[in-house]
């Protein structure tokens, strides 16, 4: 098979960027992972992530999907040959080895009926050694810097296909505006503080708020963009409301929410010295989540979620910790504080209908399966 190429030429070396069919390259690669064999030594790749496969398999379904930057191919010039303004690739066997862009293969090589749309970039590095093998691995995935996700958040507002991260989005941004609210300029936005009163990312606010509308917020983005229907989750507080395209609610209530959180922790809200405050930590913003979530079926069997129930509520989330030091010492930051604080505001939460009640496990589960 003979590809035009494109020579890019570096202080490593010459390379050559090309685009190949995904169902030409997907099995004509070896991905050679590190492990503690000692004959393994000289590979450089790490082992496949599970998780990871499964996420860019459920990726690729989505109409819009694209791999835009390159696979990384180390290949011998006796088997990929340059001639004239072509390489000349076998018709059998191996081309070489993956250096980079293992899984977005691997997650591919799951949706075959995918294949036909994907034309890969890809760059072949010829004749590197081990040394230089580890060298551009390392240097690839030691040197990229993480977006930040109060950025990510953002950014979905700009998107305009419904979302529950774009949901988020729009109420985080709405909450932090409203003068009469209980979070006006409380939120970083961007993740930059700008005022003294902000105490929690973007990011934060639509992790934990994203948490109780989804289970899988990328598979709903998907599903709306490919036409299939919102599966059901009756362990997600709002869901319902963001499924009947009612954020409003959802925005009422967590207003309602705080106000109340607000009145009956005046001295942690507002009096104690901002670095002690830690309901206005995010720990503390997660625990106060947390504990909506645990004490939701009290608010479906009253049907009320309004300022003056949420009052009775924050009442005996007072009461629950009467005598405690609610101090970023006493609660330094980490989720594990963030559940024990939410279990002491209800310690005897009332049972999901049908499900018992949730562990910790369950709380955890909500921020990990929310994350982008």
């Amino acid at each position: 098979m003979n590809y035009n190429f494109v020579k890019v030429k570096q202080p490593i070396g010459e390379f050559y960027l090309t685009s190949i069919p995904a169902n030409q390259v997907i099995r004509r690669v070896e991905v050679l992972s590190r492990t503690t064999n000692p004959d393994h030594r000289d590979r450089v790749q790490r082992e496949y992530s599970g998780p990871r496969l499964d996420d860019i398999a459920q990726y690729v379904t989505d109409p819009d999907a694209t791999f835009p930057t390159s696979i990384i191919i180390s290949a011998s010039s006796e088997v990929v040959k340059v001639v004239g303004n072509e390489l000349v690739l076998p018709d059998e066997g191996i081309y070489g080895e993956v250096i980079d862009g293992q899984h977005r293969l691997k997650g591919l090589e799951r949706v075959p009926e995918r294949w036909a749309d994907f034309d890969l970039p890809i760059v072949f590095m010829l004749d590197l050694d081990s040394e230089e093998k580890a060298y551009v691995f390392s240097i690839i995935n030691s040197k990229q810097t993480p977006v930040a996700k109060s950025l990510i958040y953002d950014l979905f507002g700009l998107n305009q296909t419904r979302s529950p991260q774009r949901t988020a989005h729009e109420i985080a941004r709405s909450m932090n505006a409203d003068a009469e609210g209980p979070l006006f300029r409380s939120i970083k936005m961007l993740g930059k503080k700008k005022e003294d009163s902000e105490f929690i990312t973007q990011g934060s606010f639509a992790k934990y708020l994203v948490a109780l509308i989804s289970r899988n917020p990328s598979k709903d983005l998907l599903d709306i963009k490919n036409n299939q229907p919102l599966q059901a989750d009756p362990l997600r507080p709002f869901r319902p409301y963001w499924e009947a395209n009612r954020d409003p609610i959802i925005q009422k209530i967590l207003t309602n929410y705080f106000l109340a959180i607000k009145h009956h922790f005046k001295s942690e809200w507002e009096a104690l010295p901002s670095e002690k405050r830690i309901l206005r930590k995010t720990v503390g913003f997660s625990a106060l989540m947390k504990a909506l979530h645990l004490i939701w079926p009290k608010i479906m069997a009253a049907q009320r979620a309004d300022k003056e129930f949420f009052d009775t509520i924050a009442e005996e989330f007072a009461n629950n910790v009467a005598g405690q030091q609610l101090t970023t010492e006493n609660f330094p930051s980490s989720e594990g504080v963030a559940n024990k604080l939410a279990r002491l505001l209800v310690p005897n939460p009332p049972e999901w209908k049908g499900h018992g009640n949730l562990s910790d496990e369950d709380l955890d589960a909500f921020e990990r399966t929310a994350e982008l």
